[in-house]
């Protein structure tokens, strides 16, 4: 983050989230709707934009859609009411069901192109909401090129049975690793699943995190205030609030001032991959031979990733770009994190931006160090 750029400590949504019907309609009063921002309490310090669930065919012809303009329209007005305060442009995911599977590429070139429409009008921007590790990761590159502060928030109210659950712990690894600004929680509130997910995250978390609870109508003002003063002495370090209510900010800053660091694990390595967390102590790990990429690599992975095996890395040998390409279509298959060994600048780099989650890199390949602490900054990555 820019030492410029103000970290807000009470965020608040203004709860609006437009359909793409609405915002097709040539009609739409979206001025009278943005001013619904005035009704913001004086003490916030930032607002977000409104989120839309764009399609993923609505990004055709862009500049001439009647939704982005009166989009963009939505966002300079928000930005006009916001006076003092900062504006979070709030990015949610793409929706893409229905459609052929995209590459990841075209994944970021899509919230690329949000991120250039939210530019001009917001402070900082907000993946909210997320339910994917790949959302998460191509939102976080796409924002980081407008070199403003990236925030990202994980879904935590996702039906258990949907194979979109996300883990937040590795979300957060990803995230932090990534250079994201600050991680957070959100989703419909439930006191005890806010508070295990984020007592975990912050244990392991080297950037600030926000609680982003979405209080209903039932929950009144009492109620939520007692429940974030509890999460803010825990050490919380932003809050985002959907409901307008009349919070004692100053009792909740209070309690800010006084919480006690965690003892923070420095005596292991993290890595990630999707929803697994992998815990690895530096004197004690095993990397498996070099294995290369074939089309179809489901009996090495497996084999190597066995509890019998005695590894803790696989190391899978990168010779070119269709290499690279090749093993994210073979990546899920490994329960076991993952080392790129190569020798080529570019297929190392292609593979490091497909891999979802946390790569190692063989540091004695034959490429500058400068290129490769450049490129383990921008996908997260360890050189090891």
């Amino acid at each position: 983050m820019d030492s410029d750029t103000k970290l807000p400590f009470l965020i608040y949504g203004a709860g609006m989230n437009f359909s793409e019907f609405d915002l097709s309609n040539s009609d739409f009063d979206y001025i009278n709707k943005a001013s619904a921002t005035e009704r913001i309490t004086s003490d916030c310090d930032a607002i977000l934009t409104p989120s839309v669930k764009f399609s993923y065919n609505s990004f055709y012809d862009i500049d001439n859609n009647i939704i982005f303009k009166n989009y963009k329209s939505i966002i300079q007005a928000f930005k006009s009411y916001a006076m003092d305060k900062l504006v979070g442009g709030c990015i949610s995911s793409i929706d893409i069901d229905g459609e052929e599977e995209i590459n990841f590429s075209s994944l970021i070139s899509l919230y690329k192109k949000l991120a250039e429409l939210l530019d001009p009008f917001v402070d900082f921007f907000i993946g909210y909401n997320l339910k994917k590790i790949s959302d998460l990761r191509a939102i976080i590159l796409a924002c980081k090129k407008f070199k403003k502060p990236v925030f990202v928030t994980v879904d935590l109210t996702q039906d258990e049975t949907s194979a979109e659950v996300i883990n937040p712990l590795s979300a957060m690894i990803i995230s932090q690793s990534m250079g994201a600004d600050a991680f957070g929680l959100s989703g419909e509130f439930d006191f005890d699943l806010f508070k295990n997910n984020f007592i975990e995250c912050k244990g392991y978390s080297k950037i600030p995190i926000l609680i982003y609870p979405e209080f209903n109508q039932n929950y009144n003002s009492d109620f939520i205030e007692n429940n974030l003063h509890f999460l803010i002495k825990n050490g919380a370090d932003l809050i985002g609030i959907n409901k307008i209510c009349n919070l004692n900010i100053p009792a909740l800053i209070q309690e800010k001032s006084q919480y006690e660091s965690l003892v923070h694990h420095d005596d292991v390595i993290i890595s990630a991959y999707q929803n697994n967390v992998f815990f690895l102590t530096p004197d004690w790990i095993e990397i498996s031979p070099l294995i290369k990429v074939g089309y179809d690599m489901s009996d090495e992975l497996l084999k190597y990733s066995s509890d019998d095996s005695g590894y803790d890395i696989i190391n899978v040998f990168i010779d070119n770009v269709d290499d690279a390409v090749s093993f994210s279509e073979n990546q899920h298959m490994s329960d076991l994190p993952i080392m790129f060994t190569s020798s080529d600048e570019v297929a190392l780099k292609t593979a490091l931006l497909l891999y979802q989650g946390t790569a190692f890199v063989d540091s004695s390949m034959n490429i500058d160090e400068s290129i490769l602490k450049k490129a383990a900054k921008k996908y997260g990555s360890i050189i090891y």
